[in-house]
This record gives C-alpha cells, structure tokens and sequence, in this order.
C-alpha cells in the first residue's frame, strides 16, 4: 500500500461513527456479515472485552440474531481457532 493511501486509511479507521445509526441503516444481511467479522476480530486476542461484547449484542439484536444464536457463533469461532492450531 502507497504510503499517502495508508495515512489515509488510517485516518479514516480513527474515525468513530455513530453505532445506532450505523445498524438502523444496515441491512439484516449486512448486519450478519458485520457480525461474523466482528465476533472473529473480538476474539482475536483470546477474549471477549465486556465493551465488545455489548456491541457484539447491540449488533445481533439490530440484525435479529438471538442470545443463544450469537452463543452458537461464538461457539462457532472458538472451534474454528483450535481448528487452525491443529493445523
């Protein structure tokens, strides 16, 4: 990546944005692809932050994924990361 394209990016990676209006503009299947990436980035360092794990739920509730069926893809992740240890 060209460096002026990479301050760029990371300029734009700072900026927040306002969730709520993030997920009421989103659609279901937006959503559930947000939600996948996002559970996976969460558990990248080995744990779910309590702060992640209330966005987690704000964007599971937006895109009308259940208590259980985010514990199914938390579930879902953790297999899949001792899946590449293996190997």
């Amino acid at each position: 990546m060209k460096p002026e394209v990479r301050a760029e990016t990371r300029k734009k990676l700072r900026q927040t944005g306002d969730l709520e209006e993030l997920l009421e503009r989103s659609t279901i299947d937006t959503l559930k692809v947000a939600l996948r990436d996002s559970v996976l980035l969460a558990a990248a360092d080995g744990e779910y932050h309590p702060a992640e794990v209330v966005v987690l739920e704000r964007i599971a509730k937006a895109a009308g994924i259940s208590i259980d069926e985010l514990d199914e893809l938390y579930d879902w992740v953790t297999e899949g990361w001792h899946w590449l240890a293996k190997g």
